[in-house]
């Protein structure tokens, strides 16, 4: 048990500052669309000859069904579903991401299959409280329950009987809760938690985010209240994780999620497949990391002149757009790193392709990654699309070390699952 006299404000009610009735209204499939650049992407003379681009300032979109959740551990990327069967759902979450209620909040229960958010956030400045709860902007909504509750997935959390409603809390599914979650799962008269998005299947660094903030273990958590004139230690969390020993509970340890917020999913190609997120024909000259683009010039051959992007919205929207660019004479700079004598399969130790272009390779189980330093044994590599620090030895693989700031520790390249 953790005592934490200031931790929670309770009543629950007086957590709610404010109630706003919001009408769930059908927003307009909005196009996307494109201002091209004033003038082509050049390297920085005498700089390196990698260029990071921010696509966002130039696509721009009304609404997505892809949001980034940034979360402590990392990136998780989630696709809403755009089916009428669950819009009731998917239109009433989206109106506590546009408010920007989810963003400073918390995991705050960790049990096994299951991740839930959307309950707490961060205090306001001058609080002397730790969390308030999320705000209720709309009224509560019925269940509509369409999808099983598979692994990846994201679901409502709701009330329990007789009313079954839901508002703001959701959680992912992270493992398969089919028969556990479904329609009778609990009770005889149990609808079910209705799915309405999932992790977008291919993007390996949110598969490795969810699986980090999934091996937090959850926790007791209770706070001194007054009851009929007597302190008493009330439980007030049941599984709340946090990372570190018991004696590391602190907010600098919880599992903050610091935004959601909508994106647009940036590819290569017009194929809906997450993994045609690097460059054309497996060139590791180009790669996408959410929203950013970047560009290693000196391997791009010179009489390319423009880079094909194509941004999709998850509600059937594509844009086909060229982003011009332009090679110079500058002088252009590699990261260090001893340059492999050619291309080649190395399954024999790491299991990964060293691509022509170093310092760029592509790591199985990883994706485009970039080579910071080497040495004969043993490698650090720069993963673009989770941003994360790996180290990498042929005699360890496929674990690799991934440096965290709260969950450093070996991992299982080819599942994304903690070593163990």
């Amino acid at each position: 048990m953790i005592p934490s006299s200031r931790f929670l404000r309770l009543p629950r009610t007086a957590l709610i500052p404010f109630l706003l009735t919001v009408a769930l209204i059908s927003q307009v499939k909005g196009e996307i669309s494109f201002t091209p650049p004033s003038e082509p992407i050049r390297p920085k003379a005498g700089g390196s000859s990698v260029v990071d681009v921010s696509l966002d300032q130039y696509f721009h979109f009304e609404s997505s069904n892809y949001l980034h959740f940034d979360t402590v551990e990392g990136p998780i990327l989630v696709q809403l579903y755009d089916d009428a069967a669950v819009e009731t759902t998917v239109e009433n979450f989206r109106i506590y991401v546009d408010a920007g209620a989810y963003d400073d909040s918390i995991i705050h229960l960790s049990v096994p299959g299951v991740l839930q958010g959307g309950g707490y956030r961060q205090a306001q400045p001058g609080s002397a409280y730790v969390l308030d709860l999320v705000p209720q902007l709309a009224g509560a909504i019925p269940i509509e329950y369409q999808y099983p509750n598979q692994r990846g997935t994201i679901s409502m959390a709701r009330t329990g009987p007789p009313d079954y409603r839901a508002t703001s809390s959701w959680f992912f599914n992270t493992q398969n809760n089919t028969e556990r979650f479904g329609p009778g799962g609990v009770s005889e008269n149990d609808p079910g938690y209705a799915v309405f998005g999932r992790v977008v299947s291919g993007h390996r660094e949110s598969l490795i985010t969810l699986n980090a903030l999934d091996a937090v273990p959850g926790r007791p958590v209770t706070q001194l209240q007054e009851i009929d004139g007597e302190e008493k230690e009330v439980e007030i969390f049941s599984h709340f994780p946090w990372f570190g020993e018991d004696d590391a509970f602190a907010p600098e340890n919880f599992l903050w999620i610091h935004s959601v917020a909508p994106t647009l999913l940036y590819q290569f190609s017009d194929s809906d497949d997450p993994w045609t997120s690097f460059g054309p024909d497996g060139a590791a000259r180009m790669t996408i990391n959410q929203d950013t683009l970047r560009l290693d010039f000196q391997e791009i051959e010179e009489g390319v002149d423009a880079i094909v992007v194509y941004a999709r919205d998850g509600r059937g929207n594509v844009l086909e757009a060229s982003i011009p660019i332009e090679h110079t004479a500058a002088e252009q700079n590699r990261f260090p790193g001893s340059l492999p004598a050619a291309p080649y399969w190395w399954s024999q130790w790491l299991g990964f392709y060293w691509a022509d272009h170093w310092p760029h390779v592509y790591v199985l189980g990883i994706g485009w990654a970039y080579v910071i330093e080497s040495s004969d044994n043993s490698y650090w590599f720069f993963h673009y699309r989770g941003g994360s620090w790996l180290w990498v030895h042929p005699g360890y693989y496929p674990y690799v070390y991934r440096f965290s700031e709260h969950n450093p520790g070996w991992i299982n390249i080819v599942s994304g699952e903690p070593a163990g």
